[in-house]
């Protein structure tokens, strides 16, 4: 018969019931969290351009589907998308996943502020774009994306998508910032290869 060289036993079951109990609680307070939980994503750039070269791209249809990744395509449903109250159906796609959401303009500051609100069947989302002049050429983006999934499990396992969100929002800044290189006019001797940082 093969002798057990270890002695302590008791220590072993103790130490693993530990990490059991630390897990279960862990899970237990995680579950309790997210129970009415939204989850915020928010990323920026800074652009050689003024605010009211990016302006428009934040509130023409054509324009913003060339910048906000996933965005396939939008309709308008009632008034211009640069006045509080307009409505519009837009169209997402992620992968093969599809899906459609109405969103309405919530705030608006021109050339400052461009806050809109997203219901589609999975979630509900607030978009929020400031631009922050930081001087004649130059201008501060900040996107803001509050996400609240509908379904308690989707809630449950958002941390597993969490980073997708975010690189959604890196994406975005980057195409945004292509197309103001691509398009911006020239701004106080620049160039218009050097008109977007």
């Amino acid at each position: 018969m093969a002798r057990d060289n270890f002695k302590d036993w008791n220590l072993l079951h103790k130490v693993t019931a530990a990490v059991v109990a630390a897990l279960v609680v862990g899970i237990a307070i995680h579950a309790v969290r997210v129970r009415t939980a939204a989850f915020k994503f928010e990323a920026s750039r800074d652009y050689n351009v003024s605010a009211e070269t990016l302006w428009p791209w934040l509130v023409n249809y054509k324009d913003r589907i060339r910048w906000q990744a996933e965005l396939i395509d939008m309709s308008r449903l009632m008034g211009d998308a640069d006045k509080p109250g307009s409505t519009r159906l837009i169209f997402w796609q992620r992968g093969y996943k599809k899906w459609s959401a109405v969103e309405r303009t919530e705030e608006v500051v021109q050339n400052r502020l461009y806050a809109t609100y997203q219901e589609a069947d999975g979630d509900h989302r607030w978009f929020r774009v400031e631009l922050i002049p930081e001087g004649a050429c130059k201008t501060r983006v900040v996107m803001h994306e509050v996400i609240k999934p509908l379904t308690y499990a989707d809630r449950f396992w958002y941390f597993s998508e969490a980073s997708d969100r975010q690189h959604r929002l890196d994406i975005s800044l980057d195409a945004l910032g292509y197309w103001m290189k691509k398009t911006a006019p020239t701004c106080k001797g620049e160039t218009a290869g050097d008109a977007a940082g």
